[in-house]
């Protein structure tokens, strides 16, 4: 497996998990239904940090994040890309 590969292959976006669970249910299937990925918690000091990670391409989601934007802002329903070194940012 080559570098490239294994970079489109790791999950780079993710959704507060938290978050999420406010959204209508039926939004929530629609919008990361198929792309998610594993569940982790990115900061063992807060409660409401346990994140979704999309497990798709890039592009895919960039426009889930994109579609979420459109109605929610970062504050009411934290999506995060994953850094060069590894750690969660929030966009």
């Amino acid at each position: 497996m080559t570098l490239k590969t294994a970079a489109f292959i790791s999950p780079r976006y993710a959704v507060n998990l938290a978050d999420l669970m406010r959204m209508p249910p039926l939004c929530a299937t629609f919008l990361i239904g198929s792309v998610r990925g594993e569940v982790s918690n990115i900061d063992k000091r807060k409660v409401d940090a346990t994140i979704v990670e999309l497990d798709c391409d890039a592009e895919r989601a960039e426009a889930i994040v994109a579609v979420i934007r459109v109605r929610y802002d970062r504050n009411e329903l934290r999506c995060y890309k994953r850094g060069r070194r590894g750690g969660w940012k929030r966009i």
